[in-house]
């Protein structure tokens, strides 16, 4: 959503703003020239965001009066504005993964700003604010659909804030997308969603005002799937009115402000390489839109007076930044561009100067903050290297040193036996969401499964390899998931000595098992029934028979799913564990009774449930108040298991030295200044028999930390 001044009923409109894979918000200092004419952005200082941030808000979060950002990764890293326009460290706290849109008002009525994150696993997160910058514990609102879009405005004026999701294409048939509605109960709460049909068109982004002069606020929504916009009349009671929509071809964003003075609410829409201006008539309709190009992709749109002179601006985040000053007739100047590549731009004051200020993000880098100077010229920030999706650790080529393939770009990374490595060469195949390095063919060579990150890819591939870090043709094989996001394990569930894949749906609820034919390809998927949102699944013999068994979490059920293998391929119907959270998973004897452990992180924990050795485990035991990917392995090399965990910008890598009792010694925490360290591999990267550990910062690098441990 974006919005400018536009104030229904007299409430705060907020800011926020999507985001690409990114890892720091920056600061400017360096003045660069841009592409044309004047100045735009300043570069320079860093803060750390929590890894891969996707979106972010503008407000006052601690009532100081000063703009404060809120970045949104799964994790939600919270920054204190200083009046001279810096931030302070990040407050960061848990949410649910894969942020896609954040805003922020006051939802409860306690003067107190407070976050509403969706995340792609279909669910609305509400954060209360406590007034003072810090937040209590997000409570969570299912939809159906991917939320991309959130308005917050009292839809039927009973002076409570509601809330207007724009969903694109509901978790499960049809496929058009929708407007969600929930009516605000005024503690922070939500009545039931309400959905509004936009089918064939996918909603992507909203803003809620009043566009006929009815005195009741109405919804426009940008639309893609060869769409435009559309236009939800309201009712002034929270309904609204069949949808009517205007094609303008796909657009990503929509904002709202009266551009030529008439006193009627007029749109503007980003639209491939153009910003679409359409003018509005007063009654809910429209005039044919006027485009102005970009000369780039064009992304987001902010409003605000840029050159103080009384007439909306626009900011257009995309492959570049560009810079549009209003005449104030409904018309536009040419687009100023800025040689910093951006995806999006959103507004805020950030010095106190009363200038508009810009965020806006660089290529899969950063985010910075440029200052406005009043007359229409900004500052430009300087982009900062940033992170990756799934990578593995593997001696690819043969040299006894451990390498690296990263999954996005997907290439090989040779180690060169030292802890550190040759550069990057590309690997034809799929960027992938989660890659995991096995011999699939039993040729003794490493092989490669990858899940990939397009959502239309829906199925696995296997690149098998060459033992000279080269790989074959990937091969695909399909699997029956409404969704691309899968989460995989291997092991050999049939005991054939050949590798399988377990793979879970994240956003279908259901656990495919592909038995591996011993040449990289596989039988017909097998499927099974899991809870809501299956992730992170974990392949162990829970129950000492001799079978890999699976666990899988169901992040938004709070269980963990135990399915005993009856080592032909086939398990069991699941065993349910109730927790307080389960996002990720691991496994690992750690009291060294012979009986098999798990370990599940979510909802601000690590928790440690030990095994029965019967496929049951005995009550939970909280190991650490935070929570991210975690492992188990002897890091240490004392003989007894130990567990790590990425905790990222909350903390970084933190290890919990094993006492072999099912008990740990003090956290032992390692922080990555401006690295998120979200994926995380343990690996003997120069030879010293001790796993040193490679951590991802989400924007194309990683970092490694070399292991100094003396066996005790």
């Amino acid at each position: 959503m974006a919005c400018d001044p536009i104030k229904p009923h007299g409430r705060k409109i907020n800011m926020s703003f999507k985001l690409p894979t990114l890892a720091v918000i920056l600061l400017a200092a360096l003045e660069i020239a841009p592409l044309s004419s004047a100045r735009i952005f300043l570069a320079g200082r860093n803060y750390p965001s929590g890894g891969t941030p996707l979106a972010a808000v503008v407000q006052d979060f601690n009532n100081d009066g000063i703009a404060d950002i809120a970045s949104a990764n799964g994790t939600v890293s919270v920054f204190l504005g200083n009046s001279d326009g810096s931030f302070g460290s990040a407050n960061t706290f848990v949410v649910g993964p894969f942020a896609t849109e954040i805003a922020s008002a006051d939802l409860n009525g306690d003067g107190n700003a407070d976050l509403v994150v969706t995340d792609d696993r279909h669910t609305a997160n509400v954060v209360l604010g406590h007034g003072d910058g810090t937040f209590g514990r997000s409570s969570k609102i299912q939809l159906d659909g991917q939320p991309l879009g959130i308005a917050i405005a009292d839809l039927n004026g009973d002076g409570i804030l509601d809330l207007a999701i724009a969903l694109f294409g509901p978790a499960r048939p049809p496929l058009g997308g929708q407007v969600a509605v929930l009516l605000g109960v005024g503690d922070g709460t939500f009545a039931a969603p309400v959905f509004y049909d936009l089918t064939p068109y996918q909603a992507v982004r909203l803003v809620a005002v009043d566009l006929n002069h009815d005195g009741k606020l109405d919804l426009a929504i940008a639309l893609q799937h060869f769409g435009g916009f559309a236009v939800l009349l309201g009712n002034g009671n929270g309904t609204f009115q069949p949808a009517v929509t205007t094609v303008l071809g796909d657009c990503n964003d929509i904002a709202a402000s009266d551009f030529n003075g008439d006193g009627n609410v007029d749109l503007v829409l980003t639209n491939i390489a153009t910003v679409q201006v359409a003018l509005g008539n007063g009654n809910g309709t429209f005039q044919p839109a006027i485009g102005y190009d970009t000369n780039e992709a064009a992304q987001t749109v902010a409003i605000a007076d840029l050159n103080r002179d009384g007439v909306s601006d626009l900011v257009v985040g995309g492959n570049y930044t560009a810079v549009l000053l209003g005449n104030g007739d409904g018309t536009f100047g040419s687009a100023a561009r800025y040689g910093v590549g951006q995806r999006f731009a959103r507004i805020g004051d950030f010095n106190h100067d009363r200038n508009a200020d810009v965020v806006a993000s660089g290529d899969f880098s950063a985010i910075g903050v440029a200052f406005g100077t009043g007359d229409g010229t900004l500052r430009a920030p300087k982009p900062y290297p940033g992170g990756y999706w799934g990578f593995d650790s593997a001696d690819f080529d043969g040299d006894g040193h451990a390498d690296v393939v990263d999954g996005a770009p997907l290439s090989f990374i040779r180690g060169l036996g030292d802890g550190t490595f040759a550069a990057g060469v590309p690997i034809t195949g799929p960027d992938a969401r989660f890659l995991i390095a096995t011999d699939f063919n039993g040729d003794g060579k490493p092989d490669l499964l990858v899940t990939p990150l397009l959502r239309n890819d829906v199925g696995i591939y296997t690149l098998l390899g060459n033992g000279d870090g080269t790989f074959q043709a990937a091969q695909f094989t399909g699997i029956s998931f409404s969704d691309a996001e899968m989460n995989p394990v291997v092991a050999d569930f049939n005991n054939d000595g050949q590798m399988d894949v377990a793979v879970t749906g994240v956003l279908s609820d259901r656990l495919a098992i592909l038995l591996g034919k011993g040449d990289g390809t596989f039988e017909t998927a097998i499927y099974y029934d899991t809870g809501r949102i299956p992730e992170s699944p974990v392949a162990a013999d829970f129950n000492g028979d001799g079978n890999p068994d699976l666990a899988v979490c169901n992040a938004f059920d709070g269980t963990v799913g135990i399915y005993l293998g009856q080592g032909d391929g086939t398990f069991a119907p699941p065993l349910s564990i109730g927790t307080n959270g389960a996002v990720y998973s691991a496994a690992g004897d750690v009291n060294q009774d012979g009986k098999v452990d798990l370990l599940i992180g979510g909802n601000f924990s690590t928790t440690l449930y030990l095994g029965n050795g019967d496929g049951t485990f005995q009550p939970p035991q909280s190991i650490y108040p935070n929570y991210g990917p975690v492992k188990v392995a002897d890091v240490d090399r004392d003989g007894r298991l130990d567990v790590t965990v990425s905790v990222g910008d909350a903390g970084g890598l933190v290890v919990l030295p094993g006492r072999g009792d099912g008990t740990f010694g003090s956290a032992v925490v390692y922080p990555i200044g401006g690295v998120s360290s979200s994926y995380f591999a343990l690996s003997d990267l120069n030879g010293d028999a001790k796993p040193e550990a490679i951590v991802s910062d989400n924007a194309f690098s990683f970092l490694v930390l070399l292991n100094t441990s003396h066996r005790r």
